[in-house]
This record gives structure tokens, sequence and C-alpha cells, in this order.
């Protein structure tokens, strides 16, 4: 997964800045660590790409999922900004991602 500030090298040796867009999200924040805790497993059992901080949680907006929040005694904001999630189970660690920074790791090759 690409996130904020990642760099990426093309062929011509140009580098390209990930610079994620600002979109509309849902916010719950919450000082008690058990309610945003529930929150969050009930979150990652629909697969939802969620932003965990502390005392807050931010994910895509949608109405679901903020009726089911609110229904668990939380609080739901909506605000704009850039979502970071989390890598979840399904990612690959840093340590066995591809090398993407040159054509001659996809075959393989190391990169020059």
């Amino acid at each position: 997964m690409l996130t904020q500030g990642d760099r990426l090298q093309c062929l011509d040796g140009s580098v390209l800045m990930i610079a994620a867009a600002p979109e509309k999200l849902s916010r719950v924040v919450c000082d008690d660590t058990l309610k945003l805790a529930r929150a969050a497993y009930h979150m990652g059992n629909r697969h939802v790409a969620l932003e965990v901080h502390a005392t807050e949680l931010r994910y895509q907006c949608d109405h679901v999922l903020d009726a089911m929040l609110v229904g668990f005694g939380l609080e739901v904001d909506q605000i704009n900004r850039s979502v970071q999630p989390g890598e979840g189970r399904v990612s690959q660690p840093q340590s066995q991602r591809r090398d993407t920074r040159c054509a001659a790791a996809a075959t393989g090759r190391p990169c020059p």
C-alpha cells in the first residue's frame, strides 16, 4: 500500500511523491479505551480501512457504520482530511514487499 510521502522512482530517473488527497471521513473521538477498542474490533470485522489513534478512529464516511457506532454510545462527526489507514492482516510486512524502485526489480534483478 502506498502512503503519504512514499516515493517512486521512474525508469527515466524522476521521482514521484505520493500525496494523499483530502476526503470526507467519519471520526470518532473517545477517551474510553474499551469503547474505542470495541468500535475498532467491529470495524475490523467489516474489513474497513481504519486510521487508529490513541483516542480517535477515522474511516471513509459511511452512514451505516456511523449508525452502528452511535448505537455503541459513541459520537461520530465528519471531517475533510487525507486518511492513513493502518496495515491490516492481509498486508505484507515492509520486509516482504517487492522492490518497485526500478524495472529491474520486477524481473528479480537488483536495481542499479
